[in-house]
């Protein structure tokens, strides 16, 4: 038994999420779309209609996949800290 009990429920967890990564990827993607300006994660979250957990944790592996990229500037957002923008790659 490992020391670690919470590597076994992370790895639950994300093995759950597999199956929907494409769709929450659709969702951000449609979503930089219609903001057309780019977004920040929270952002693109209100816009795409998923929860910030979800387009958060999204961007990254977009950002990988050469979907998504940083702009380079940030916005503060609703907790008053400053947020990277990203926007869709052409």
């Amino acid at each position: 038994m490992s020391n670690r009990p919470y590597r076994s429920t992370s790895n639950e967890a994300h093995n759950s999420i597999k199956e929907h990564k494409e769709v929450f990827y659709d969702k951000i993607i449609s979503a930089l779309e219609r903001i057309k300006i780019g977004g920040t994660s929270e952002e693109i979250a209100k816009e795409a209609g998923i929860e910030y957990a979800q387009c958060h944790k999204r961007i990254p592996e977009l950002i990988t996949k050469g979907k998504v990229y940083n702009v380079g500037i940030t916005r503060t957002n609703s907790s008053g800290r400053k947020a990277m923008v990203r926007h869709l790659v052409s």
